[in-house]
């Protein structure tokens, strides 16, 4: 009995020894990883991005395209960036430092590695000269980056080894979405004659995806050379708008009451100014030069459009509508007054003509006054 008893002893030392021979293994302190370091990357976010922006030759003005946040343990380190788009995966340019001590914490930007930080010097700032030779067409054309993907990403290295510390990368899409384009009222000045409107307070419109605009209106003088040069006139009003706070949806602007007047029998050039928020700064997105004419008072115009009109019901079949301007009929002899009103809104002579010409709208009723 005695020896039995000793054999479950024995074992049992024996199983105490090891667990805490594995405990002690496992609270060995481990020693330091080579990846000591944490990378945060921002992008800072803009609409437009220019060539300019990243100062690729040097003796430029570089904009903070990024910020970055290290921190880790204190030591020499190397940092390395590199940026590659979806059209070429080979790096476009690629910056990296000489060795230099990290504190432990560090935050940079794009700028410190166009050599405008003393306490970081850039060993070696390269750039795709091929790759970029193909993006060129685009960027002499718009000066801006094309569209697409471009991928930057920030490494820290080992300056002795090599190895990677950490690292971070962000995606920057570039999509040059802004359109501008002008609505109504008038047409483009250098195409032909600017139309005529019976309305000395119309409705400005036009359809872009920007969120603020500057709108201009001058009027043609008999000096003026060109478009442009009217637009160098001193303005009728010039009007800031923002997107949700002076227009919804469509941007729409109501010349206002309080403004300069619009004069019968003159010509007024109207454009638009896109505002973008840029790396650089605010950038202005300029639309066509438009024009129109506020029809004068000596009934000549009127009497043109009315026959215009009269054409245009007679095409329609309604005969009945007619018969009040013959001669004999209550309305013969009465020129219209510009004051058309289609379903409640307010609309001038010309574009009644131009909804009725293109089937925009049928006419079920009518009311003389």
């Amino acid at each position: 009995m005695l020896s039995k008893s000793r054999v479950p002893c024995s074992r049992r030392s024996k199983s105490v020894f090891l667990l805490f021979g594995l405990l002690a293994c496992i609270s060995l302190p481990t020693a330091p990883s080579s990846a000591q370091v944490n990378v945060d990357l921002q992008i800072i976010d803009n609409v437009i991005y220019y060539i300019s922006d990243f100062d690729i030759t040097g003796g430029g003005r570089p904009v903070d395209l990024f910020s970055c946040a290290i921190t880790g343990a204190p030591r020499n380190i190397k940092i390395r960036v590199q940026m590659t788009s979806d059209r070429y995966p080979s790096p476009l340019l690629e910056a990296l430092t000489r060795t230099f001590a990290f504190s432990g914490n560090l935050l940079i930007t794009y700028r410190d590695f166009r050599n405008t930080n003393p306490d970081i010097t850039v060993e070696r700032f390269t750039y795709n000269s091929d790759k970029l030779g193909e993006l060129g067409d685009a960027i002499l054309r718009t000066g801006q980056l094309p569209s697409g993907r471009y991928d930057i990403t920030v490494q820290v290295l080992d300056p002795v080894t090599g190895n990677l510390l950490g690292q971070d990368t962000e995606t920057l899409i570039i999509s040059n979405p802004i359109s501008l384009d002008l609505i109504s009222p008038g047409q483009n000045a250098g195409t032909a004659e600017c139309p005529t409107l019976f309305s000395s307070l119309p409705q400005f419109t036009w359809n872009s995806d920007a969120d603020k605009f500057i709108i201009t209106v001058c009027e043609y003088l008999p000096t003026n050379s060109s478009p442009e040069d009217v637009m160098q006139n001193a303005p009728r009003v010039r009007m800031t708008l923002k997107r949700n706070q002076d227009f919804f949806g469509s941007p729409t602007f109501q010349y206002p009451t309080g403004g300069l007047p619009l004069l019968p029998g003159r010509v007024y050039y109207w454009q638009v100014l896109a505002l973008l928020q840029t790396a650089s700064g605010e950038a202005q997105l300029p639309s066509e030069i438009w024009c129109f004419k506020i029809h004068s008072n000596d009934g000549v115009e009127d009497m043109v459009k009315l026959q215009q009109l009269m054409s245009l019901l007679a095409s329609l079949g309604l005969q009945d509508l007619l018969e009040l301007f013959k001669p004999g009929g209550p309305l013969a002899g009465y020129q219209p007054n510009g004051k058309i009103r289609v379903n409640g809104k307010s609309v001038d002579l010309t574009e009644l003509l131009v909804l009725l010409q293109n089937g925009s709208i049928k006419i079920k009723a009518y009311n003389v006054e």
